[in-house]
């Protein structure tokens, strides 16, 4: 037969069943989409008619970049595709960018099907664009000689086919996402009960057994059953499709953790059948007790998927009833059809719609925007998607719609028109921006609270952590770093860890630890607190566990420095009631010691110093003198004793006495005097700097077991807020520090906390009286200073001493030479309340030389000055006494006799006497217990 007429009789075979198939595909390109496997079956068995190919496959494009085998006609020739030649095959047709025809031995794909032992073949690549969706392959055409023509028939229909893998891809999207979002509610849904009964779902609530616990309304009015009768009901009754062996099979895997969701029957309660979609899955917190079950009565989805597959008009209905707006122009812009969901976009019915264009429903700038994607999508030949803005006519809602714009060709290639779909994804877009802002709310808390969290898959045996957990742990939030080796790494006390992560996961016991971690970036250790807990499977088996850590550094230097200032306070309380104490005894015991000292020294007067009597007498007085020490020391510690403070350079005054102190510490060790330089003035006794060094000095000397080396040095310091904070008793400002260093033994913190009580001391019995410490503290804390003292074991001491800087202009003092005879003959009022020490002053007075007159209560010393008539050079008067005290005395004294002299005298402590001004600066004043010749030297300091 001539080849053309071959060629005319192909064409007349291929030309109308060709047509046919390509207006088949037209019409249900929708229906198609949503059952892509019915599709399959169809092409191929039609194509394989109209060509005459022996075998004909259709191939969908899958995630890894392969095809899956859909549909291949006859089907009992499948199994050839299972072989590696037919893979390669079928993966070079997929390369193809438009159906070709391949011959045997011809290339690599002509190689493959010679030896698959096929004649000739073609090869028809289903692609939007760049993007593949599918291959269809023709094997061993039966008739050759029309060849060409079938070709170009393929290349025809493989557009239109194409597009139907792309809308069946749209298609899978949209089921996947409201799947998606039926999950999402799902787990969110609670039981309450009035939510549950108003809802249009059914809902069951079962045991491990399957027996029904709970139902809502919306299932009695499914099933017709009442909620009495359900109750207790196993399921297996009411499951038409499903033997009592697929019930407990769901039953044991929704148990073990499994969410199932499937479609079955049930037998409603007049006999009748009512489909229905379950989702199931265990309720969360029931521990693995309760079955959530949610149904839905799927009676109309049944009536109309069956009525889709018996007739086409059916298909009108499912597109009216997706949420999405679908559409079909012509290439001029002119609508051809639209579903319900876009007449609500123009509030037009389709008979309204057909025929007009955008322009006659939208502004002009809208309108042409719509124009020009629509001719956009026409010059790319594929589908084209962009995002636009759309108001609804119909009830002014305003949504971001994502919109699909496919050029439609008949089976010649000509343009028939573009076919829109367009999805509302405002609810998306949402979602997506309060996904966003959410988690950058929970980054932004984890940071400020310095809070992380974590997670160890036991079963992946992967490990991860927050970006806050990465920064405590030292590691760049960016980094994929972040293994359980390395975070182990940073752990010191890894193995303790770890055993508390076993004890949880094995032993189900508690995970609350605290411990160190030195962070991989180098920074300091820190503490942290990690919290965690176990999840398992419905079995029980650990699956994951779960924690947080907080790097509470700051909180457990908080803690310590709080119980540092606690130990300080109780310290500090005590001492001070230590001090009120010994105030309180200081004036009678002072008034004892007086009257001893006193006695002893005049009985001794008359004796032979060779005597034993005298020698008796002797040791009286040398135990009241020590006795008076004792108590002056403890005055000092009680920051009590009487002293005449002086505004001083202390740089000189410590000068002044670093000889006597080099004598005093002995030749094998080294004083080394290290004064500041400008140093500012302070106000204190000179004879108390004298004190405290004399006794830091003694201390530091006894420390050193054989050579070493003392260091006393003076600066300005100013004490900050924050110093002051970790130092319980310190008051921010400016102070002179005074500070002796040693080299010595050192002291350990059980020591170090008693170092200032009175009589402690680590020396043996006999070999020190325990208030050197103590009467350097009393000292100090009397003239409004501070103590801090550090030391450690075999590293020596430092005792740092802190004196307000004095800020009043200071005024120079011209000194003068006390004279001190032994005694004189003037006349001395002697006014005391105490008999005792009346009587022994007189004597003392007396045997000086002097005339005494003496007065019980000041009001009697008034009068003997009244009515003497005698001239009066010295009054000598207690401080304390009945009536008025011995200031408001000398006042009327003087003001009877102005000029007269006056010598204050107490045995009470300096805060109980400063208060009647007689510790002023000019003011004679002498200290209660006193020896004889202290009070004749300052009696002639006075008279001159």
């Amino acid at each position: 037969m001539p080849q053309d007429v071959w060629r005319r009789r192909a064409k007349m075979v291929t030309d109308w069943p060709l047509l046919i198939l390509q207006n088949d595909l037209i019409g249900n390109i929708l229906g198609y989409a949503a059952d892509l496997n019915r599709c399959a079956e169809r092409i191929t068995t039609q194509i394989r008619e109209i060509i005459g190919a022996r075998i004909v496959a259709l191939f969908e494009s899958t995630a890894d970049g392969g095809f899956r085998l859909l549909a291949s006609c006859p089907e009992r020739k499948c199994d050839i595709f299972s072989t590696d030649v037919s893979r390669r095959l079928v993966a070079l047709a997929g390369q193809l960018k438009q159906a070709a025809m391949i011959e045997p031995g011809k290339g690599e794909a002509g190689l493959l099907l010679a030896e698959m032992g096929m004649r000739e073949s073609f090869a028809v690549p289903l692609r939007v664009g760049d993007e593949s969706f599918g291959v269809l392959v023709l094997l061993d055409l039966m008739d050759t000689r029309g060849s060409g023509h079938i070709l170009a028939a393929l290349r025809d229909i493989s557009g239109l086919l194409s597009l139907v893998f792309k809308n069946s891809f749209l298609y899978r999207n949209m089921e996947d996402l409201v799947e998606q979002k039926t999950r999402a509610l799902r787990e969110s849904e609670t039981r309450s009960q009035n939510i549950l009964q108003t809802a249009m779902d059914g809902f069951w609530c079962l045991d491990p057994a399957g027996r029904l616990l709970e139902v809502n309304d919306a299932y009695c009015r499914m099933s017709g059953y009442g909620r009495d009768e359900l109750l207790g009901m196993s399921i297996g009754r009411l499951a038409v499709d499903q033997p009592a062996e697929a019930v407990a099979d769901n039953l044991r895997r929704v148990l073990a953790g499994e969410e199932l969701r499937f479609e079955t029957v049930h037998r409603r309660r007049d006999g009748s059948r009512l489909p229905l979609e379950v989702n199931t899955q265990l309720r969360a917190g029931s521990g693995g007790r309760e079955i959530f079950a949610f149904l839905r009565d799927i009676s109309e989805r049944k009536r109309t998927e069956e009525a889709l597959v018996q007739a086409e008009s059916q298909l009108r209905i499912l597109i009216n009833t997706i949420p999405d707006l679908v559409w079909l122009k012509d290439p001029d812009g002119v609508y051809l059809s639209c579903n319900r969901a876009f007449e609500r976009l123009y509030g037009a019915g389709e008979p309204e719609i057909v025929g007009r264009t955008d322009y006659h429903f939208v502004e002009k700038d809208l309108a042409d925007f719509f124009r020009e994607h629509d001719l956009l999508a026409i010059a790319a030949g594929r589908p084209c998607m962009n995002e636009e803005a759309l108001t609804f006519a119909e009830d002014g809602y305003r949504g971001l719609f994502e919109t699909i714009k496919t050029p439609i060709h008949d089976a010649t290639g000509k343009l028939i028109g573009v076919l829109g779909i367009a999805r509302d994804i405002s609810e998306r877009k949402r979602v997506e921006t309060a996904l966003k802002e959410s988690e950058k709310r929970y980054k932004s808390a984890q940071r400020l609270g310095n809070v992380g969290n974590w997670e160890y898959d036991l079963v992946r045996q992967s490990f991860w952590g927050s970006d806050q957990a990465k920064r405590i742990y030292g590691f760049d939030p960016a980094s994929e770093s972040f293994t359980t080796e390395e975070v182990e790494s940073c752990i010191p006390e890894r193995e303790r860890v770890h055993q508390a992560l076993v004890d949880l996961i094995e032993r189900d016991r508690p995970y609350d630890l605290e411990f160190e971690i030195r962070p991989a970036s180098g920074a300091a250790a820190r503490t942290i607190r990690s919290i965690a807990e176990i999840e398992r499977d419905g079995q029980g088996a650990p699956q994951k566990v779960v924690g947080v850590i907080q790097d509470i550094t700051r909180q457990k230097q908080a803690e310590r420095d709080k119980l540092e200032l606690e130990r300080q306070l109780r310290q500090s309380q005590k001492l001070e009631a230590i001090g009120q104490l010994a105030g309180g005894v200081a004036h009678d015991f002072n008034n004892m010691l007086g009257v001893i000292l006193g006695h002893s020294e005049m009985a001794m007067e008359g004796l032979d110093p060779q005597s034993h009597l005298y020698s008796a007498l002797e040791q009286i007085r040398k135990a009241a003198v020590h006795s008076a020490d004792i108590t002056r020391q403890l005055l000092a510690f009680a920051r009590k004793q009487t002293v005449a403070p002086k505004v001083l350079d202390l740089n000189e005054t410590v000068e002044g006495i670093l000889k006597m102190l080099r004598r005093l510490i002995g030749e094998n060790i080294t004083l080394t005097w290290l004064p500041g330089g400008k140093l500012w003035p302070v106000r204190i006794d000179p004879t108390q700097i004298d004190q405290i060094l004399a006794n830091l000095c003694v201390n530091a000397r006894d420390a050193i077991s054989g050579v070493g080396n003392i260091a006393v040095e003076t600066g300005n310091r100013t004490l900050d807020a924050e110093y002051c904070r970790t130092h319980a008793g310190f008051i921010p400002g400016d102070y002179v520090r005074m500070a002796v260093s040693d080299n010595g033994c050192g002291m350990d913190e059980a020591t170090m906390a008693r170092i200032f009580e009175p009589f402690f001391t680590t020396k043996p019995v006999g070999e020190g009286t325990g208030l050197g410490l103590a009467t350097v503290y009393g000292a100090v804390r009397q003239n409004d200073g501070f103590i801090n003292a550090y030391s450690e074991p075999g590293k020596g001491t430092t005792i740092s001493l802190y004196f307000p800087r004095y800020a009043e202009t200071v005024q120079p003092v011209e000194e003068s030479v006390a004279i001190r005879p032994t005694g004189g003959h003037e006349t001395i009022l002697l006014v005391e309340d105490e008999p005792t020490i009346l009587k022994m002053t007189r004597m003392m007075l007396e045997r000086l030389g002097y005339t005494v007159l003496t007065a019980a209560t000041p009001g009697e010393a008034i009068r003997l000055v009244e009515e003497g008539g005698q001239r009066i050079d010295l009054l000598l008067t207690d401080v304390i006494m009945p009536e008025m005290n011995g200031s408001v005395l000398v006042e009327r004294i003087l003001a009877r006799q102005p000029g007269m002299r006056h010598l204050f005298m107490s045995g009470y402590t300096a805060n109980i006497i400063a208060s009647q001004g007689v510790l002023n600066e000019g003011v004679a004043f002498i200290q209660k217990p006193f020896a004889r010749k202290e009070l004749a030297d300052k009696i002639r300091e006075i008279l001159g």
